[in-house]
C-alpha cells in the first residue's frame, strides 16, 4: 500500500532517453530515463510502448518551450 512519488516541471526536463534490449524491442518494453536542471533523475522501468512514451514526452515539453 507503499507509495512514493516524484514530479518535476517539464519546462526543466533535459533529456529524456530510451533504454531497451533486443526482448524488450520484440515484446515491446523498456525504460526511460528522464534528467532534468540539475543532477535529478526518474527511471521509468519496464513500461510499455517506451518509444511511444518518450516522442509523447518530448513533444509536449517542445509544445512547452515554444509557449514561453
Amino acid at each position: 500500500i507503499k507509495r512514493d512519488t516524484e514530479e518535476i516541471n517539464i519546462s526543466k526536463i533535459e533529456e529524456v532517453d530510451l533504454k531497451q534490449s533486443i526482448l524488450g524491442r520484440i515484446l515491446g518494453y523498456g525504460s526511460i530515463e528522464i534528467s532534468w536542471t540539475g543532477s535529478g533523475q526518474i527511471i521509468l522501468k519496464s513500461i510499455d510502448e517506451p518509444l511511444i512514451f518518450q516522442k509523447n514526452l518530448n513533444n509536449i515539453k517542445s509544445n512547452i518551450s515554444w509557449s514561453i
